[in-house]
């Protein structure tokens, strides 16, 4: 009895034995699978660093270009800058420029309505000398008879006396 009682506790261990056995053969597979899971991942990874190295060096490239090109910015709006405060400069001297003109508009036609005025006066002063020179002519015609000369002295010359 003792014979088949250890014979029992045998196969029992042998059984458990070989239930370990399968135990460790699948943990074995389970850890096989993760190990190549692992170095694909590691290949993953190595690819994605190689990745990385390309887009950092591409980065630092894109950033050297980028460079220049912020200094011409910044140059181009320093110019901008500069050229906006000349133009409002210029634009209030054309202001000022409008107004003078209109001044000088102003002025011109004051200017040409007095020519006008004097214009006219010096035709009426004219046409006064000219009328004046005419009735002395027709004076100097009666000279000889002094009583004609005095008749015509007031029909022709006493209105511009009296003036």
């Amino acid at each position: 009895m003792q014979n088949e009682s250890q014979t029992k506790i045998v196969e029992e261990l042998k059984k458990t034995i070989a239930r370990h056995l399968k135990e460790i053969h699948e943990k074995d597979k389970q850890i096989g699978n993760r190990e190549k899971k692992i170095y694909s991942l590691k290949k993953k990874t190595q690819e994605l660093e190689k990745f990385k190295f390309v887009l950092d060096y591409r980065i630092k490239d894109l950033k050297r270009d980028i460079t220049p090109r912020e200094e011409e910015i910044k140059r181009l709006r320093r110019k901008t800058n500069e050229m906006d405060t000349e133009l409002k400069k210029f634009n209030k001297i054309n202001a000022n420029l409008g107004y003078i003109v209109d001044d000088l508009r102003t002025r011109q036609e004051q200017l040409t309505n007095q020519i006008r005025k004097f214009r006219t006066r010096i035709r009426k002063n004219d046409m006064d000398i000219n009328n004046q020179r005419n009735a002395v002519y027709r004076v100097v015609q009666k000279i000889d008879d002094q009583e004609k000369l005095k008749k015509i002295v007031h029909e022709q010359l006493l209105r511009y006396v009296e003036n």
